[in-house]
């Protein structure tokens, strides 16, 4: 492929990304947190290896923020329905509150942009993110297995040398 779909697909999502951080910003949200508060007001209790898993983030990522809004006290952590032993991350009136004051403003935001686009667009759109996100995922474990492999390899000479 040509490098400059890789150079300008790379420049848009800098972009994209750079604009929403900006945004947030100006609304004074954090990125991470935004996502996990937008999970917990639809899903309204989820356990944190869900949220890892569903927005593919590290689980110490997760624990962290996890951590960050709960000394806020937007979420609280209980039992789940279909596990006891297993803990759920539920959102407290606080977090709602919190969202109804700056989420909601920010997911407004984002609606209205999506409202300019039109339907058929946006279809589009989240159907090429779908491709590129799951092609991505792909090569990204491709990736990890090399990796492993290169580093065997080097545990194996340097354990010949010694």
């Amino acid at each position: 492929m040509e490098d400059s779909l890789l150079f300008k697909s790379n420049d848009l999502y800098l972009k994209i990304n750079g604009l929403f951080q900006r945004c947030e910003q100006i609304l004074g949200l954090n990125h991470c947190e935004c996502s996990i508060l937008s999970v917990l007001y639809t899903h309204k209790s989820i356990t944190q290896g869900e949220i890892s898993q569903g927005f593919d983030m590290p689980k110490q990522t997760v624990n962290n923020v996890i951590k960050a809004l709960s000394k806020q006290g937007y979420i609280r952590f209980g039992s789940s329905a279909r596990d006891k032993r297993e803990k759920v991350v539920i959102l407290t009136q606080s977090g709602e509150d919190y969202i109804n004051e700056n989420l909601k403003p920010f997911l407004e935001f984002c609606n209205r942009v999506l409202e300019r686009m039109g339907e058929d667009r946006v279809q589009n759109m989240i159907k090429g993110l779908e491709d590129f996100y799951f092609a991505l995922k792909l090569e990204a474990e491709e990736l990890k297995k090399k990796q492993r492999e290169k580093d065997m390899m080097k545990e194996k000479r340097s354990g010949g040398a010694a």
